[in-house]
């Protein structure tokens, strides 16, 4: 058994990756930044618990010191059209993750996705694709990024677009 070229990953990567907006291989979907901004306006809540100081410092700090980082006007800009929900996920003090919730609709065109629903690592690829605004999801990300990342992000996004398991949400149950 000889040695993978990260070439061929690559080009397997972009082959499977689709649009991404969509997340589908022969792309569907029709932007509409109005409906979109109103949508998330509408899942407003109270942000995720901050990430305790990962690794010394604030995750914001770090991602300052990080090349190609979004600027902070970047940061706003993701605010205003997502409706103000950008979070950042620090997996190490150099791989850092920012990213947004998914709305109703974005979920429904991915579950659609017959693709998908054969094969969850695609799916779990064209969710991560839609949520994380930064670092670019690349063929050589998904290619060359460590084996749990995108599964790791995936449960993060999940559990922010409140996909929890039955228990977790009885627990949060509270009587009136």
């Amino acid at each position: 058994m000889g040695t993978v070229d990260p070439k061929d990953l690559i080009e397997e990567a972009q082959r499977e990756l689709g649009c991404p907006k969509c997340g589908q291989t022969v792309c569907t979907c029709e932007a509409n930044p109005e409906l979109e901004k109103q949508q998330n306006e509408e899942m407003k809540e109270e942000p995720v618990p901050a990430a305790a100081a990962a690794f010394g410092r604030p995750a914001k700090s770090i991602l300052k010191t990080l090349p190609n980082a979004p600027s902070d006007e970047q940061i706003a800009l993701w605010k205003e059209r997502y409706g103000g929900v950008i979070y950042i996920l620090p997996l190490s003090d150099k791989d850092l993750y920012v990213w947004r919730y998914l709305n109703r609709q974005e979920w429904q065109q991915i579950v659609a996705n017959e693709d998908y629903q054969q094969n969850e690592m695609k799916m779990q690829e064209a969710i991560v694709r839609r949520a994380v605004l930064w670092p670019a999801f690349t063929p050589e990300f998904v290619a060359l990024s460590r084996a749990g990342t995108i599964p790791t992000l995936f449960n993060v996004i999940m559990q922010g677009c409140h996909f929890y398991d039955t228990m977790s949400a009885l627990n949060m149950v509270e009587e009136l």
